[in-house]
């Protein structure tokens, strides 16, 4: 299985969002249901929030992308882990998506 790593970064100052909540974004932009499951690939709780990520492992990329979530990982503000390469990364930027 593929995997891309990420770095949370909820808390930190940043774009807000229109659609109601990061979830709600994240489910009217990616185009994909909700999954099942969290995105990071060894956790089996239900996603319940969207969660404000950078890429990791040496992208230069500083953009911020929302993926869904369980509450745990929304939580953990700066830790990395990996996801799930079927999980989309939505551009937390209002204007890069059309909302």
């Amino acid at each position: 299985m593929n995997a891309l790593k990420v770095k949370n970064v909820n808390g930190a100052d940043g774009p807000e969002c229109r659609c109601g909540s990061w979830l709600d974004h994240w489910l009217k932009h990616s185009g994909q249901p909700l999954p099942r499951y969290c995105s990071e690939v060894s956790c089996y709780l239900r996603p319940e929030a969207g969660a404000p990520v950078q890429r990791d492992g040496g992208s230069d990329d500083p953009a911020w992308y929302i993926i869904p979530v369980c509450r745990g990982h929304g939580a953990r503000r700066g830790e990395s882990f990996r996801i799930h390469d079927s999980i989309k990364l939505v551009p937390a930027e209002i204007d890069e998506t059309g909302g």
